[in-house]
């Protein structure tokens, strides 16, 4: 009796150690290494700053971070399993929502920054406002943040696509383009945006005009909330010390960030002047009391891509967020 006791313990300890290797402890073990996907966005800046500052390790938190060319990429490494924790637009992460897994069941846990000018459409000289894109060669990527962008402003001129010459590229050659002449207006972002500017391009349309327009966010699956609450919520801290880091040391801040975006301090901090870095009080005030607005946009992307035939079905608000870190 005592040796089968015994080896009943044996057993349970084996069993444990299996269990634990799995990633399949309970929420409080932080003992795991978290892939965050991103691509090079000067919006990203909290995050780059945690990570050149050690704000990671000093929270307790072991991050690897991985770069893609885009936000969709970014996103779509979730599907596949090869990152955590995705850096994302929020239309992106409606969607790659609609590729999940059943299981993974991927949710929109933080939001980081939005856009206030950072994302525009540059257009060629002779080209005043959105209206005199009718019948114009226009860069943009078909299901992408800047793909939406375009309908928007579009629609706002009384414009649909079918009044353009849409050419698909991929997100990060839509302003290469534009500067090689081959377009003659393009959907880009910073640090493009600003080169194409740079460049004699002409900027008709921006998201300071509609600032609400683009938000970025981090999206993980709800296992990943299930088991690793405690790794997810020290993340964010450590973020938002990088966050706060740039508003209170931006010329050292300006420096990381120029690094990591190959650029200069001083034009990460023109960039910067079209984006807003969110502080955790204000995500808890949009995930929370001003969650009407988040729904409110997360339905116009649905729609959007959905009209397009690009997504099989709409998603809800209620299915995109997880508010763990503010119970």
């Amino acid at each position: 009796m005592k040796k089968r006791n015994r080896l009943s313990l044996v057993l349970l300890v084996l069993v444990t150690m299996v269990v634990s290797a799995c990633g399949k402890t309970s929420s409080k073990s932080d003992d795991i290494t978290l892939r965050i996907s991103y691509n090079l966005w000067v919006g990203s800046a909290g995050l780059f700053i945690a990570d050149s500052k050690g704000y990671f390790d000093e929270a307790g938190v072991k991050v690897k971070l991985v770069e893609f060319a885009n936000p969709t990429e970014a996103t779509q490494a979730l599907l596949s399993n090869n990152v955590d924790i995705a850096s994302t637009t929020l239309d992106t992460a409606v969607m790659v929502k609609t590729n999940e897994l059943p299981k993974q069941d991927l949710r929109v846990f933080n939001l980081t920054d939005l856009s206030n000018g950072a994302d525009g459409i540059v257009a060629g000289k002779d080209i005043k406002s959105i209206k005199d894109l009718k019948g114009k060669n226009v860069a943009a990527t078909i299901g992408a943040v800047n793909h939406f962008l375009l309908d928007h402003a579009l629609k706002q001129a009384g414009l649909s696509e079918s009044d353009i010459n849409l050419s698909n590229v991929s997100p990060e050659q839509t302003g290469p383009l534009f500067l090689a002449n081959k377009v003659d207006a393009a959907v880009t972002w910073e640090p493009y945006l600003s080169e194409a500017l740079a460049n004699g391009g002409n900027l008709i349309f921006s998201t300071k005009e509609d600032p609400d327009l683009i938000i970025d966010g981090m999206m993980t699956s709800a296992d990943m909330i299930t088991d690793h609450e405690g790794a997810l919520r020290k993340v964010v801290a450590a973020i938002e010390k990088g966050t706060q880091f740039y508003y209170s040391n931006t010329d050292e801040a300006a420096k990381i960030v120029a690094m990591k975006l190959e650029t200069s301090a001083d034009e990460v901090k023109a960039m910067m002047d079209g984006v807003k870095l969110i502080q955790q009080d204000e995500v808890k005030s949009k995930m929370t009391d001003g969650m009407s607005s988040l729904e409110a946009r997360t339905q116009e992307y649905s729609k959007f891509f959905f009209e397009q035939k690009l997504i099989s079905k709409e998603i809800k608000a209620a299915d995109l967020f997880d508010t763990f870190l503010f119970k």
